[in-house]
């Protein structure tokens, strides 16, 4: 399951971390606590989450989350 884009454009190819909480029913950041195996997450919303990310086959685009933490490595 892909978001549908608004705009009439081609749906994305790879879930994003919203379709994800949108079928888990939890926030991004919830399902980006889980992702990133951060504290304070229940088990049963750790176990949603888990569900929703084999369901919907996301998986974490690591380019992106290094260019985010800062950790880009230039030749």
């Amino acid at each position: 399951m892909t978001a549908t884009p608004q705009n009439g454009a081609e749906p994305r190819s790879r879930p994003t971390i919203h379709d994800v909480a949108r079928v888990s029913g939890v926030s991004a950041k919830t399902v980006s606590r889980v992702i990133n195996n951060e504290p304070h997450v229940r088990g049963e919303t750790r176990e949603r989450v888990a569900r929703a990310i084999s369901l919907l086959g996301y998986q974490r685009n690591e380019a992106a989350a290094q260019l985010r933490r800062g950790l880009r490595r230039c030749p």
